[in-house]
């Protein structure tokens, strides 16, 4: 039987055609095996039906139904969309375009290839569509992401053909609604496929619709959706666990899992997955430790390198690294995503130097580094300021072009070459970058804003606008940050008046923060309050900021008016805010206000076993002097830190306790803990204030262990100190010439210490060897050298060193350098210069003035000068009872005689002169009595 079939619906002019063109009959001779075949499958066929459709329109034999179809399929399966298009405009020429089952299969091959707005038009033409033809085209719409277009034919689906979508379309469009948030049409979804009656058919829609509502976090209707369904296995839970992970509820995936093992489902790889990732998105390593153990048990861990990654990011990210490194040991295969996880989580955790090391290790066992692990190694490098490592890391990314390829690893040799001062390095990588993003800019300002290019800042802060690329908030801050540090209020008053034209930014919490820092950095605490009062939305980070200024600033009782008006206004505190609290009491010496606080603490729950709260509790407490109170908090801490040890032995040397902190001293090293810089500081204070110099020199010898001495110069003048103040001069000066770097801080210590002991020659060699040595002398400096050249009678030597203060070291005389010279010319007989000095100061209350001068006028015998500087000192410190006294030993050493002083004296108290320090103070006569005379105002 003939299978070459002619359509019902040629056209009438085709058919009369045949006869006008009989000379073409030649034409379709070769095609005979065409026409009597049907479908073929063979390559020769398809070209022989295509050279027909390329043929004159006037034919007189034409293609089967079964031949285009055939055409069709083969354009599909080979991609040929210019033989899709010419078969669509042969169909249209012969009026055959609106053909159901030719029509759909060109739909579909439309949606394939991409063409959809000609899978479109011949869907709009089509007088019968196929579920094939609408399920391509919404599927194509939501793949492109057309999103009304894909819903509006959804709808006409329905509609007008009262057809119903497979179930894959119906899950692609509620996954759709989720990933665009759009709650509305996920609801109307819902209702659809309850209507449909397909949500207890599969689970391939109900785990659609679980992740639709728990991205939209309607975690109770994802809950709700997943109780009703009546079949439950280990996809369903695993879905449930995953949806909970994606918008960062890791408890409740973590309860899930409990549930799904409760009701006896055997978790699969993908429910461990999402697991522990549940685990690190909330910092439950203890958690993840039984989920590793489930794991080992089931012997998955050797069997998938997938688990055996996310174990090491999971304990990388509850900061585990030495359980993520163990884990990496194991695994039976590391790749490059494992190792990279380890080296992220040092450089996140701060260990830059064991990020490398890692990385060196990686290399070692041939794993190449990918991109992550190359800008893993480049942080690592920035924040330990190895440029060197840096520098090698750059050669292999040049040789490999992952620098010109990648914009992220561009960015991250920028930051790294900013923060270790290279500025242009980081400038030319910047300038060969072919494509710059916000990111890229903000590192390269960062870095010359935070090492004090300001001005550079700025500049490409203004270029930056000039190639389109608008400031973020992350500008601005770093921006300010450095202002900040640099105490610049010019260039951050211009970043100021840039963000008020910015709106958007202007009311930005994170913006008003750093403002504020700014202008408390620079003492501007006027502005920073009118910064905090212009912002709509005042959060706890801006309060924080608010009251770190005031601190900054020593506005201790501001910054407590500042936390009591945050709980007026129902502000939750955070532990940054409590820590500014305890901080202001603890400097303030209000213990009552700080027992208030450590009460709100505890009621906020676990914050008082917090480290940092507890270690600011515990310093809170040791400084007013309530030392039980600050042993009962340290010892409630879950973690003993350094930080909350160094409080604890900090309170008790402030008070005199020196025992009790070497006690503690030693109990801390006795539980594993290693002091630092700050602890041995500490310690030594503690030897020298109970005498301990024994103990005082096993301190310096563990301090000599650990190098401290070469890398830390203030350990080092804490050692001289505790020497000196044991009157060990010789160790000090040892310990003083063994400092690589000498400042003046370690200069003064070691002065100081000779002047206690009287030996002033030393102290005027030392200062003189010390002016040599270039180190600019500090005002402490030559108050202690004025004292020596006082206690040795240099009178010419110290006005020396007085007029030169100013001129040579610009050193500005303070009331300490006046009396230093009062006593000075006082101790040389100078009596007379010395009161002129007294006379030209421009308010001088401290007593040890006129004792001075007193004291000298005693030696000398010179009632005259002591009469004048008694009557000034009588009438400033008229409670200062030892004028009396040294008034008296001026009449003595001047061999007046006491009938004459005494006469006019009434007779003085019995009681008196059995406890001659005892004087009596008239308020109502405003005089004074004695047992040698009476001065009356």
């Amino acid at each position: 039987m003939n299978r070459h079939r002619l359509f019902h619906s040629w056209p009438l002019a085709v058919l009369k055609a045949r006869d006008m063109h009989v000379q073409r009959r030649s034409t379709f001779i070769e095609l005979l095996p065409v026409a009597e075949g049907g479908i073929c499958n063979r390559d020769g066929d398809f070209r022989s039906v295509m050279h027909v459709l390329r043929s004159d329109e006037n034919l007189v034999y034409c293609p089967s139904m079964e031949d285009l179809s055939f055409v069709i399929h083969q354009c599909r399966q080979k991609g040929h969309i210019a033989d899709g298009l010419l078969l669509h405009a042969f169909m249209c020429r012969i009026g055959i375009d609106s053909h159901s089952s030719l029509g759909n299969q060109l739909v579909c091959m439309g949606v394939e290839v991409g063409y959809l707005c000609w899978a479109q038009q011949i869907f709009d033409r089509l007088v019968l569509r196929s579920d094939c033809s609408w399920d391509s085209l919404i599927n194509a719409y939501i793949k492109h992401r057309k999103v009304d277009r894909a819903f509006i034919l959804y709808q006409k689906m329905q509609e007008k053909d009262c057809l119903c979508p497979k179930t894959h379309t119906v899950a692609s469009l509620v996954r759709l609604c989720g990933e665009l948030k759009d709650y509305d049409r996920g609801l109307e979804m819902h209702v659809d496929i309850a209507r449909l009656g397909i949500l207890d058919q599969t689970l391939f829609v109900a785990n659609a619709l679980l992740d639709m509502y728990l991205s939209c976090a309607l975690l109770d209707k994802a809950q709700e959706v997943f109780n009703n369904f009546t079949v439950k296995n280990v996809v369903m839970w695993t879905s449930l666990i995953t949806g909970y992970v994606k918008v960062g509820l890791g408890e409740k995936a973590f309860q899930c899992y409990k549930e799904m093992q409760d009701s006896g489902y055997s978790p699969d790889t993908v429910t461990f997955i999402c697991t522990l990732k549940a685990c690190s998105t909330v910092g439950a390593a203890r958690r993840g430790q039984e989920v590793h153990a489930e794991i080992e048990r089931l012997g998955i861990f050797k069997k998938d390198v997938v688990v055996g990654n996310t174990l090491v990011d999971m304990y990388v990210k509850c900061g585990w690294l030495t359980k993520a490194r163990e884990v990496l040991d194991e695994m039976p295969l590391r790749n490059v995503v494992s190792w990279t996880a380890l080296i992220t989580g040092c450089v996140d955790c701060g260990y830059n130097e064991e990020a490398l090391q890692c990385s060196e290790e990686m290399q070692l066992e041939g794993v190449i580094p990918n991109s992550v692990t190359y800008i893993g190694c480049l942080r690592a490098c920035g924040g330990s300021l190895d440029v060197e490592t840096g520098t090698k890391i750059h050669g292999e990314i040049e040789q490999r072009t992952l620098f010109k390829n990648n914009l992220a690893v561009g960015c991250a040799l920028v930051d790294m070459y900013a923060k270790c001062g290279l500025l242009s390095r980081a400038q030319d990588i910047f300038d060969k970058l072919s494509v710059r993003n916000s990111v890229l800019w903000n590192a390269l300002i960062t870095g010359y804003a935070e090492c004090g290019y300001l001005n550079n800042a700025l500049y490409l802060l203004g270029k930056m606008q000039q190639e389109g690329f608008a400031p973020d908030a992350s500008t601005f801050i770093s921006m300010l940050k450095a202002c900040g540090t640099a105490r610049d209020i010019d260039v951050g008053s211009e970043l100021h008046a840039a963000i008020k034209k910015r709106r958007s930014l202007e009311c930005d919490p994170f913006i008003g923060s750093s403002l504020i820092d700014m202008y408390a950095h620079c003492g501007l605490l006027s502005k920073a309050q009118e910064v905090f009062e212009s912002l709509s939305a005042k959060d706890v980070i801006v309060w924080n900021s608010l009251m770190t200024g005031f601190l900054e600033n020593g506005c201790d009782e501001e910054a407590l008016i500042c936390y009591e008006k945050m709980q007026d206004e129902e502000i939750m505190p955070d532990p940054v805010t409590f820590v500014c609290a305890l901080k202001a009491c603890g400097i303030m010496k209000a213990l009552s206000k700080g027992e208030e606080i450590h009460s709100d603490i505890a009621r906020c729950g676990n914050l008082e076993k917090d480290s940092i709260i507890g270690n600011s509790l515990v310093d809170m407490y040791a400084k007013n002097n309530s030392l039980v109170r600050a042993k009962e908090v340290f010892d409630g801490l879950l973690c003993q830190d350094t930080v909350s040890w160094n409080s604890l032995i900090a309170g008790y040397v402030q008070h005199g306790e020196g025992e009790q902190a070497i006690d503690c001293y030693e109990q801390m090293q006795m539980k594993g803990m290693f002091p630092n810089s700050g602890t041995f500081i500490l310690g030594l204070k503690a030897c020298s204030s109970i005498g301990a110099m024994g103990k005082g020199q096993a301190i310096h010898v563990e301090i000599e262990r650990k190098g401290l001495l070469q890398n830390d110069i203030l350990v080092g003048t804490a050692v001289i100190d505790m020497y000196a103040k044991h009157g060990s001069m010789l160790l000090a000066y040892e310990v003083f010439n063994c400092l690589p770097v000498r400042n003046v801080i370690s200069w003064n210590t070691l002065l100081t210490g000779y002047t206690s002991l009287g030996e002033c020659e030393h102290v005027i060699e030392l200062f003189e060897r010390m002016l040599e040595e270039g180190v600019n002398a500090s005002w402490v400096t030559f108050v202690i050298v004025l004292n020596a050249c006082s206690q040795m009678g240099l009178v010419k030597q110290g006005e020396t060193y007085y007029k030169c203060m100013l001129k040579d070291y610009g050193v500005t005389p303070s009331l300490e350098h006046q009396i230093c010279m009062i006593d000075l010319l006082g101790r040389a007989g100078y009596v007379d210069e010395a009161f002129s000095i007294v006379k030209k100061l421009p308010s001088f209350l401290d007593p040890s003035v006129w004792h001075s001068v007193l004291g000298a006028c005693g030696r000398l015998g010179n009632s005259k000068v002591g009469n004048e500087v008694f009557r000034l000192a009588r009438h400033i410190g008229r409670r200062d009872s030892s004028i009396y006294g040294l008034m008296s030993s001026i009449y003595v050493a001047g061999d007046i005689s006491e009938e004459t002083e005494m006469a006019n004296l009434p007779k003085a108290p019995l009681d008196f002169l059995c406890f001659p320090s005892t004087f009596w103070w008239n308020d109502k006569y405003e005089s004074f009595s004695s047992p040698l005379f009476q001065y009356t105002v």
